[in-house]
């Protein structure tokens, strides 16, 4: 019967004492090792240690490559006697004790620690104590990644997931992100180690947030400070803290959320020349905050949003987050008349604008038609729009008509786009 691998590889292993360098030099001694060959596996199951030591060489070699592999692939026998390798505990420990480590080592590691703790081996968490030295080169794809994965809601990592509640998990990331900022230099489309890594530390927040088994561990307060802090962050570093911040919400946690809903407040206070993921994350948030606190806001804050309506006028990712926003607002009666006073006079003139795109007059109707729901109710409200010249007719006109066209179904004579239509209402008819 023939061998999974090469002739050379099958001569070495018949010697006492065959070669391993060339065994390992051969390109078909990954196959023959996935075949399940019994005098590969047997021969390569007794030299544990030295294929750590090959597959942990800053190298590209083919020996380096297929120490590699080996391990990867490894039979539980196999993983067993590595976990049990003082050799390969050692190694480990002293490459991630140096300062710069190559990303090619780093994604070997990350694999390899990655295998291990998918076995759930209580073996397996005691050799992989080395993971939180990890931490320090998140600027890799390839450890943010591990700690990504092995945070998700994937089942097969849950005996790793408890492991990492049992030794504190949380406070480890959130002293990598204290020491991080102790001396960090603002800029805002900076994309050095420094803020690859914080972002990292964000990412693993919201994933570790969002896993039941994970969630209790990481609601403690140095989370919410870790969360909490304002500094001048890159748009990448604040997409992954505000994703974070969105996935901690708990009505149960008012006193701790405070500091970031002030904080997201203070970003649409501020001038905004790009929008960015997490401005539709703050939102969001405050979609969120405003029900159980809804005091945080008042009118300035909504002629600061309605500013940004009127500059990112084209951009309709952020004008559908702010009707989304802006409805919850005007469910909430402590926010109703700020929100109408502010908003409603502007996107009534907007709304009639002949030389704005379909966004901005799209949005406009919609925030209107939300509007109306709420003033039927309220004589005041609606004594006071009274006075916007042409308001009421308007509303019992133009907005039932867009709404009629909106909900139209297909197949009928207005199966047509609602881009067709606002086209057809709002952009033509130029007189």
């Amino acid at each position: 019967m023939q061998k999974p691998y090469s002739i050379a590889v099958e001569e070495q292993l018949s010697y006492s004492h065959p070669n391993l360098d060339i065994i390992l030099s051969d390109s078909s001694v990954v196959k023959g090792f996935r075949f399940g060959d019994s005098a590969l596996t047997d021969f390569l199951g007794t030299k544990i240690d030295d294929l750590v030591r090959r597959a942990f060489l800053d190298s590209s070699s083919i020996i380096s490559l297929n120490s590699y592999r080996i391990i990867v692939f490894s039979t539980q026998y196999m993983q067993d006697r590595i976990m049990k390798s003082h050799v390969f505990i050692s190694t480990l420990i002293e490459i991630l004790s140096k300062d710069d480590v190559t990303a090619l080592l780093i994604g070997r590691i990350a694999t390899i620690t990655q295998t291990l703790l998918l076995t759930g081996l209580e073996t397996a968490f005691h050799s992989c104590s080395y993971i939180f030295r990890l931490l320090s080169f998140c600027h890799h794809i390839g450890a943010s990644s591990l700690f990504i994965n092995i945070c998700s809601n994937e089942k097969s990592y849950a005996n790793a997931q408890k492991w990492l509640v049992n030794v504190g998990f949380s406070d480890f990331v959130c002293q990598m992100v204290f020491a991080e900022i102790i001396d960090f230099k603002p800029d805002t489309y900076d994309l050095s180690e420094k803020t690859i890594r914080i972002a990292s530390y964000y990412r693993i927040m919201e994933t570790a947030i969002k896993n039941p088994l994970l969630y209790g561990s990481f609601m403690i307060d140095d989370i919410f400070k870790a969360l909490s802090v304002a500094s001048s962050f890159s748009n990448f570093v604040e997409n992954a803290r505000w994703a974070a911040i969105l996935s901690i919400f708990s009505a149960s946690k008012t006193k701790s959320l405070l500091p970031m809903a002030k904080n997201g407040i203070l970003v649409f206070y501020n001038d905004i020349t790009r929008l960015c993921e997490y401005h539709l994350s703050i939102l969001a948030f405050l979609k969120e905050v405003v029900q159980i606190m809804p005091d945080i806001l008042n009118s300035g804050f909504f002629r600061s949003l309605l500013g940004h309506v009127i500059q990112f006028d084209q951009s309709s990712w952020f004008l559908n987050s702010v009707i989304d926003f802006v409805e919850v607002c005007i469910d909430t009666p402590s926010l109703l008349y700020d929100v109408i006073i502010v908003f409603v006079p502007v996107v009534y003139i907007e709304s009639q604008s002949r030389d704005k795109g379909i966004a901005l007059t799209s949005f406009c109707y919609n925030i209107l038609e939300k509007v109306s729901k709420v003033t039927i109710k309220s004589s005041e409200l609606h004594e006071f729009l009274s006075f916007l010249d042409g308001f009421n007719s308007f509303m019992h006109k133009d907005l039932v008509e867009y709404i009629k066209f909106r909900d139209s179904g297909y197949g009928g004579e207005s199966s047509f786009s609602i881009t067709d239509m606002l086209s057809k209402m709002f952009v033509g008819n130029k007189e």
